[in-house]
Protein backbone atom coordinates (compact mmCIF):
# COMPACT_ATOMS: atom_id res chain seq x y z
CA UNK A 1 0.00 0.00 0.00
CA UNK A 2 1.47 3.41 -0.98
CA UNK A 3 1.87 5.85 1.94
CA UNK A 4 2.44 9.46 1.56
CA UNK A 5 4.44 8.70 -2.09
CA UNK A 6 6.66 5.25 -0.48
CA UNK A 7 5.63 1.83 -0.63
CA UNK A 8 6.22 -0.95 1.79
CA UNK A 9 8.45 -3.40 1.05
CA UNK A 10 7.90 -7.19 1.83
CA UNK A 11 11.32 -8.88 3.40
CA UNK A 12 13.76 -9.54 0.33
CA UNK A 13 11.74 -6.87 -1.93
CA UNK A 14 12.81 -3.23 -3.00
CA UNK A 15 10.72 -0.22 -2.52
CA UNK A 16 10.32 2.79 -4.74
CA UNK A 17 10.34 5.81 -3.04
CA UNK A 18 9.30 9.14 -3.92
CA UNK A 19 11.24 12.09 -1.43
CA UNK A 20 11.04 15.88 -2.68
CA UNK A 21 9.16 15.14 -6.06
CA UNK A 22 12.88 12.38 -6.71
CA UNK A 23 12.64 8.91 -7.12
CA UNK A 24 15.00 6.53 -5.22
CA UNK A 25 15.09 2.71 -3.89
CA UNK A 26 15.37 1.47 -0.30
CA UNK A 27 15.59 -2.34 0.96
CA UNK A 28 16.67 -4.55 3.18
CA UNK A 29 19.62 -6.98 3.12
CA UNK A 30 21.89 -9.11 5.64
CA UNK A 31 20.12 -7.00 8.45
CA UNK A 32 21.80 -3.73 7.01
CA UNK A 33 19.08 -1.30 5.42
CA UNK A 34 19.87 0.51 2.04
CA UNK A 35 19.06 3.38 0.12
CA UNK A 36 19.83 4.98 -3.38
CA UNK A 37 18.85 7.94 -5.46
CA UNK A 38 18.23 7.00 -8.79
CA UNK A 39 18.56 10.78 -10.03
CA UNK A 40 14.88 10.38 -11.98
CA UNK A 41 12.51 13.18 -10.95
CA UNK A 42 8.66 11.32 -10.29
CA UNK A 43 7.00 10.32 -13.60
CA UNK A 44 5.21 7.85 -14.84
CA UNK A 45 7.89 6.96 -16.94
CA UNK A 46 10.51 7.24 -14.68
CA UNK A 47 8.67 5.03 -12.02
CA UNK A 48 9.19 2.22 -14.69
CA UNK A 49 12.37 2.83 -15.62
CA UNK A 50 12.88 2.34 -11.65
CA UNK A 51 10.85 -0.41 -10.98
CA UNK A 52 13.15 -1.99 -13.24
CA UNK A 53 16.12 -1.24 -11.26
CA UNK A 54 14.37 -2.36 -8.08
CA UNK A 55 13.73 -6.02 -9.91
CA UNK A 56 17.42 -5.99 -10.38
CA UNK A 57 18.23 -5.92 -7.28
CA UNK A 58 15.89 -8.16 -5.84
CA UNK A 59 17.28 -10.43 -8.24
CA UNK A 60 20.89 -10.43 -7.28
CA UNK A 61 19.71 -10.45 -4.15
CA UNK A 62 17.96 -13.54 -4.88
CA UNK A 63 21.15 -15.41 -6.97
CA UNK A 64 23.57 -13.67 -4.23
CA UNK A 65 25.06 -11.42 -6.85
CA UNK A 66 23.98 -8.40 -4.83
CA UNK A 67 26.79 -5.63 -4.87
CA UNK A 68 26.94 -4.39 -1.26
CA UNK A 69 28.78 -1.27 -2.60
CA UNK A 70 25.60 -0.04 -4.90
CA UNK A 71 28.05 0.73 -7.41
CA UNK A 72 26.05 -1.71 -9.88
CA UNK A 73 22.79 0.08 -9.56
CA UNK A 74 23.68 3.81 -9.33
CA UNK A 75 22.63 5.56 -12.55
CA UNK A 76 25.01 6.28 -14.82
CA UNK A 77 24.88 9.90 -15.72
CA UNK A 78 24.85 10.90 -19.47
CA UNK A 79 27.26 13.56 -20.05
CA UNK A 80 30.81 13.10 -21.21
CA UNK A 81 32.12 16.05 -17.92
CA UNK A 82 33.19 14.53 -14.64
CA UNK A 83 33.75 17.09 -12.32
CA UNK A 84 35.21 17.71 -9.01
CA UNK A 85 33.50 18.99 -5.58
CA UNK A 86 35.04 22.43 -6.18
CA UNK A 87 34.56 22.43 -9.73
CA UNK A 88 30.99 21.62 -9.19
CA UNK A 89 30.66 24.51 -6.74
CA UNK A 90 32.51 26.88 -8.87
CA UNK A 91 30.49 26.47 -11.70
CA UNK A 92 27.33 27.10 -9.19
CA UNK A 93 29.47 30.37 -7.79
CA UNK A 94 29.56 31.71 -11.55
CA UNK A 95 25.79 30.79 -12.16
CA UNK A 96 24.59 32.19 -8.89
CA UNK A 97 26.52 35.78 -9.36
CA UNK A 98 24.94 36.48 -12.92
CA UNK A 99 21.33 35.59 -10.94
CA UNK A 100 21.76 37.71 -7.51
CA UNK A 101 24.40 40.57 -9.55
CA UNK A 102 25.38 41.96 -6.06
CA UNK A 103 28.98 41.04 -4.55
CA UNK A 104 27.76 41.45 -1.01
CA UNK A 105 25.05 38.79 -1.45
CA UNK A 106 27.88 36.80 -3.26
CA UNK A 107 30.41 36.84 -0.01
CA UNK A 108 28.39 33.45 1.64
CA UNK A 109 29.20 31.39 -1.35
CA UNK A 110 32.74 32.61 -1.78
CA UNK A 111 33.70 31.79 1.62
CA UNK A 112 31.82 28.61 1.20
CA UNK A 113 33.96 27.97 -1.53
CA UNK A 114 36.88 28.74 0.14
CA UNK A 115 36.83 25.93 2.64
CA UNK A 116 34.92 23.15 0.01
CA UNK A 117 38.48 23.95 -2.03
CA UNK A 118 40.55 23.46 1.26
CA UNK A 119 38.78 20.10 1.90
CA UNK A 120 37.69 18.64 -1.30
CA UNK A 121 40.70 19.47 -3.14
CA UNK A 122 40.77 17.50 -6.25
CA UNK A 123 37.92 14.71 -4.88
CA UNK A 124 34.99 14.00 -7.73
CA UNK A 125 31.46 15.97 -7.20
CA UNK A 126 29.88 11.86 -6.69
CA UNK A 127 30.76 12.65 -2.80
CA UNK A 128 29.17 10.44 -0.44
CA UNK A 129 26.32 11.39 2.55
CA UNK A 130 29.25 10.21 5.10
CA UNK A 131 31.71 12.37 3.35
CA UNK A 132 29.34 15.54 3.68
CA UNK A 133 28.69 14.61 6.91
CA UNK A 134 32.61 14.56 7.64
CA UNK A 135 33.20 17.61 6.08
CA UNK A 136 30.75 19.34 8.34
CA UNK A 137 32.09 17.63 11.43
CA UNK A 138 35.51 18.94 10.04
CA UNK A 139 33.78 22.27 9.30
CA UNK A 140 32.03 22.67 13.02
CA UNK A 141 36.02 22.91 14.34
CA UNK A 142 36.43 26.03 12.52
CA UNK A 143 33.17 28.08 12.51
CA UNK A 144 29.98 28.65 14.95
CA UNK A 145 26.85 26.58 14.23
CA UNK A 146 25.06 28.86 12.71
CA UNK A 147 27.46 29.44 9.83
CA UNK A 148 28.35 25.94 9.06
CA UNK A 149 24.26 25.37 8.85
CA UNK A 150 24.92 28.16 6.04
CA UNK A 151 27.89 26.49 4.39
CA UNK A 152 25.78 23.06 4.25
CA UNK A 153 22.79 25.27 2.46
CA UNK A 154 24.91 26.54 0.02
CA UNK A 155 26.50 23.16 -0.52
CA UNK A 156 22.52 21.66 -0.77
CA UNK A 157 21.39 24.29 -3.29
CA UNK A 158 25.00 23.66 -5.78
CA UNK A 159 24.02 19.58 -5.61
CA UNK A 160 20.43 20.39 -6.36
CA UNK A 161 21.48 23.00 -9.09
CA UNK A 162 23.87 19.81 -10.48
CA UNK A 163 21.55 17.26 -10.59
CA UNK A 164 19.11 19.74 -12.89
CA UNK A 165 22.23 20.06 -15.50
CA UNK A 166 22.79 16.27 -14.75
CA UNK A 167 26.41 16.88 -13.65
CA UNK A 168 25.85 14.44 -10.64
CA UNK A 169 22.70 12.12 -10.22
CA UNK A 170 22.80 12.90 -5.68
CA UNK A 171 22.48 15.08 -3.53
CA UNK A 172 25.18 13.68 -0.53
CA UNK A 173 24.02 17.58 1.38
CA UNK A 174 20.13 16.44 1.50
CA UNK A 175 20.00 14.91 4.69
CA UNK A 176 23.08 16.36 6.47
CA UNK A 177 21.52 18.71 9.55
CA UNK A 178 23.49 20.91 11.60
CA UNK A 179 21.76 21.77 14.87
CA UNK A 180 22.01 25.68 16.12
CA UNK A 181 21.49 26.43 20.16
CA UNK A 182 18.88 28.99 20.68
CA UNK A 183 19.87 32.92 21.30
CA UNK A 184 20.26 33.45 24.62
CA UNK A 185 18.12 36.25 25.71
CA UNK A 186 19.29 39.90 26.31
CA UNK A 187 20.56 40.49 30.06
CA UNK A 188 20.52 44.77 29.74
CA UNK A 189 21.84 46.81 32.42
CA UNK A 190 19.66 48.17 34.72
CA UNK A 191 18.41 51.84 35.23
CA UNK A 192 21.07 51.73 38.87
CA UNK A 193 23.52 50.13 36.64
CA UNK A 194 23.39 52.78 33.74
CA UNK A 195 23.76 55.55 36.39
CA UNK A 196 26.71 53.62 37.75
CA UNK A 197 28.30 53.42 34.25
CA UNK A 198 28.12 57.10 33.60
CA UNK A 199 29.06 57.89 36.78
CA UNK A 200 32.00 56.23 36.53
CA UNK A 201 33.25 57.74 33.10
CA UNK A 202 32.04 61.05 34.66
CA UNK A 203 34.06 61.04 37.81
CA UNK A 204 37.48 58.99 36.08
CA UNK A 205 40.26 62.00 35.34
CA UNK A 206 41.39 59.99 32.19
CA UNK A 207 37.98 58.35 30.47
CA UNK A 208 35.93 61.43 31.34
CA UNK A 209 35.62 62.56 27.89
CA UNK A 210 33.75 59.14 26.69
CA UNK A 211 30.72 59.96 28.73
CA UNK A 212 28.46 61.55 26.26
CA UNK A 213 29.65 58.68 23.94
CA UNK A 214 28.76 56.27 26.04
CA UNK A 215 25.49 57.75 27.08
CA UNK A 216 24.57 58.24 23.63
CA UNK A 217 25.26 54.41 23.12
CA UNK A 218 23.19 52.74 26.64
CA UNK A 219 20.43 55.46 25.77
CA UNK A 220 20.01 54.17 21.97
CA UNK A 221 21.28 50.90 21.50
CA UNK A 222 23.72 51.73 18.91
CA UNK A 223 26.50 49.57 18.00
CA UNK A 224 29.56 50.51 18.24
CA UNK A 225 30.74 50.63 14.67
CA UNK A 226 27.85 52.56 13.65
CA UNK A 227 28.25 55.36 16.09
CA UNK A 228 31.36 56.02 15.54
CA UNK A 229 30.63 56.48 12.04
CA UNK A 230 27.81 59.23 13.08
CA UNK A 231 28.83 62.65 12.59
Amino acid sequence: MAENGRKRSLKGSVAVRCKNDWLGLRWTWGGQRYEISLGLLDSKVNRTVAERKAKLIEQDMLTERFDPTLERYKPQIQTSEVVSAVELFEKFVTWKSKQVGEEDSMLKYTACLSYTRQYFRKLPATISEEQATQFRDWLAKKLAPINVRERISSLRSCWRWGMRRKLVAENPWQEVKVKVPPKQRLNPFTKEETQRILKGFSTDPWYTYYTDFVEFLLSTGCRIGEAVGLR
